[in-house]
C-alpha cells in the first residue's frame, strides 16, 4: 500500500496543536494499516520514537542489535492533524532495543510535518524538586482507531540492573486518579508531557508487568546524552525562580520609578516618600542613576537565563511571568503580556537611566571641602562660586568637574576619600531649613562616572543579548540531524517488557 497524498489544503488552515497535543505522531509499516506505536515530532523533518517500534513496523525481531539496512523505510502518520496523510521516513539515529542499547531511534522525514501538528518540546530538569508531578500521555493502542489522554505522576528514577554491574535509569510512572484506562500495547514512543513545566521530559519505553499501572519512560537527559544537538531546553532554575524574579523586579522597578518621578516632578511630591534624594530633583536622579545602574544588570540576568531555559518557546513564552510567586516556573502566556514585561522591565529602565545619566552631567554641581585644599570658602563665595556658608563649607571651584581634580592651595595635601568632594546643588537648600544644609552627596570624581559608565554598558550588552535569545528563532524549527546512521555499544540486559 503507498503512503496516502497528504491533504496540503485540509491541514493548512487547520489550528497549530501546541501543548500536550504538539508533536504526536504514529508509526506505521510501510504500506500497512496496523500501527506499531508513537513518535514524537521534534523538527519539521524528525520523529523520535522506540528502536523496537521501528523493528516491529520493519517486520524484525524486536530484540535486535543491528540498525535497520540503510533505505530502509516506515511510514509516519499525525492523528491530531486530519488530512496530512502519512509522511515515508528512514533512520538517521539508532540505539537498538536491550540489550543491545537504549531502545532509541530518530526518523527523517521525506517531507516538512504538517506545520498544524505541531512540535514537540524536549525539557530536561536537573532543578526539578516535585515529587509527584502530573504529566499527560497521548496514545493509540494496538488494533484501536481512537487515542486517548492518559494522566499519570512521574515518581522518580528507577536503577534497572544490568550485568556487569551497571545501572540504567529509567523514570517511573504511575497512573492518576481512578482506575481507568493507562499505557497499553502501542504507546511505545508515545511523548510523555509535563502539565507544570509545559514540556515534554520522556518517551514511553515499557510498562510494568502483573496487572500494575506502572510505566516507565526514557528521559529527556537520557536521550540528549544521546543525540547532543537535538532541539531541547536544559532548565538550570529552582522552583523558587519565580518567587524571587517577582520580588526583585517589584523592588527595582519602585525604586527606579520612584525616583524617576521625584527628579521630573520636583519637590513636595508623593514620591520624595521613597526617593533617596527627598525633595531634591538633582539628588533623585543621582541616587536613581546609581540604583538603575548597580541593580538593573542582575535582573537582565535572570531574564536572559529564564530565556535561555525555555529557548525553544515561541518568544512570547521566553520571559517569566511577573507576580507569578508560586512553583513551577510560568512564562508568560501572551505576546501582549510578554511586550509588556520587556518594555517595562528593560526598555524604560534603560531610557531612565540615559535620561539619569545626561542630567548628570548636565545639572548638578561639583563641590569641594574648601578646608582640604586650602581654599578661602568667604573669598570663593565673594567671587561668585556657589558656596555653602551656612555649615560645612562647600564650594564649587572653576576647572573641578565630573572628570576632573581640585589644585590643592598653600602647600595643602589635598584629599579624595573622606567627603573631599560632593555632587549637587546646595543652593536649593535655604540656610534656614530645619537641620543642617544637605542638597549635596559624597562623590569621587573620575572613578565613580567611570564606574558609572561601565555599568551602563554592562545593562546595554545584556539588554541586547536578552533580546536576541527572546527573539531568535527556536533551533526546532530548522534543526537537522547530521550525524550518520549510528549503533551505539551495546548495553546490557534488562527485563523490563516493551509496549
Amino acid at each position: 500500500m503507498s503512503p496516502k497524498t497528504p491533504d496540503r489544503d485540509a491541514y493548512r488552515a487547520a489550528p497549530v496543536q501546541y501543548g500536550h497535543e504538539a508533536g504526536i505522531a504514529m508509526i506505521f509499516a510501510s504500506g500497512g494499516m496496523e500501527h506499531w506505536g508513537m513518535g514524537i515530532v521534534v523538527s519539521p523533518r524528525h520523529v523520535l520514537t522506540c528502536a523496537h517500534v521501528v523493528d516491529a513496523a520493519l517486520q524484525r525481531n524486536e530484540h535486535s542489535a543491528e540498525p535497520p539496512l540503510s533505505g530502509a523505510v516506515v511510514e509516519v502518520s499525525f492523528p491530531l492533524t486530519p488530512g496530512s496523510g502519512r509522511y515515508n521516513a528512514t533512520v538517521a539515529f539508532w540505539s537498538g532495543p536491550h540489550p543491545a542499547g537504549i531502545d532509541l531511534a530518530l526518523l527523517t522525514l521525506n517531507a516538512d510535518a504538517p506545520r498544524a501538528a505541531g512540535r514537540a518540546i524536549l525539557a530536561d530538569l536537573p532543578m526539578a524538586t516535585d515529587s509527584e508531578v502530573r504529566l499527560n500521555i497521548y496514545g493509540v493502542a494496538d488494533n484501536k482507531r481512537t487515542g486517548g489522554h492518559i494522566a499519570a505522576f512521574l515518581r522518580g528514577n528507577v536503577a534497572i540492573q544490568q550485568d556487569g554491574g551497571a545501572d540504567r535509569l529509567l523514570d517511573q510512572i504511575d497512573a492518576a486518579g481512578a482506575p481507568g484506562a493507562f499505557i497499553e500495547p502501542g504507546y511505545s514512543g508515545a511523548a510523555v508531557y509535563d502539565m507544570h513545566q509545559r514540556a515534554v521530559v520522556g518517551m514511553v519505553i515499557a510498562r510494568a508487568t502483573g496487572g500494575l499501572r506502572t510505566a516507565y519512560i526514557l528521559p529527556t537527559a537520557t536521550i540528549v546524552e544521546k543525540i547532543p544537538n537535538i532541539p531541547h531546553e536544559r532548565r538550570y532554575l529552582p522552583d523558587s525562580f519565580g518567587r524571587h524574579f517577582t520580588i526583585y523586579a517589584t523592588v527595582f522597578l519602585a525604586l527606579a520609578l520612584a525616583h524617576f518621578m521625584a527628579e521630573r516632578s520636583g519637590e513636595d511630591t508623593i514620591f520624595r516618600l521613597i526617593s533617596f534624594g527627598g525633595n531634591h530633583k538633582i539628588l533623585s536622579g543621582f541616587f536613581g542613576m546609581h540604583i538603575i545602574a548597580i541593580f538593573m544588570p542582575p535582573l537582565l540576568y535572570l531574564l536572559w537565563r529564564f530565556a535561555r531555559s525555555f529557548r525553544e518557546h515561541e518568544w512570547w513564552q521566553r520571559l517569566p511571568s511577573f507576580g507569578h510567586i508560586g512553583s513551577p516556573l510560568r512564562p508568560t502566556a501572551r505576546s501582549v503580556t510578554a511586550g509588556v514585561t520587556l518594555v517595562v522591565l528593560v526598555l524604560a529602565p534603560l531610557y531612565m537611566l540615559g535620561h539619569f545619566l545626561k542630567e548628570f552631567h548636565t545639572s548638578g554641581k561639583v563641590y569641594i571641602d574648601t578646608g582640604a585644599f586650602g581654599f578661602n570658602a568667604d573669598a570663593l563665595a565673594a567671587s561668585g562660586q556657589d558656596c555653602d556658608l551656612c555649615s560645612v563649607r562647600y564650594c564649587t571651584v572653576d576647572g573641578v568637574w565630573l572628570y576632573n581634580f581640585a589644585s590643592p592651595q598653600k602647600s595643602q595635601a589635598g584629599a579624595y576619600w573622606n567627603n573631599a568632594y560632593h555632587y549637587g546643588d546646595r543652593s536649593k537648600v535655604p540656610c534656614g531649613a530645619a537641620g543642617s544644609r544637605s542638597g549635596s552627596v559624597t562623590f569621587f570624581p573620575l572613578l565613580q562616572p567611570i564606574v558609572l559608565w561601565l555599568l551602563t554598558a554592562v545593562c546595554v550588552v545584556l539588554a541586547s543579548k536578552l533580546l536576541l535569545r527572546v527573539f531568535l528563532s527556536p533551533r526546532g524549527r530548522s534543526w537537522c540531524y547530521s550525524g550518520a546512521q549510528t549503533s551505539l555499544q551495546q548495553l546490557n540486559p534488562s527485563n523490563q517488557p516493551s509496549v
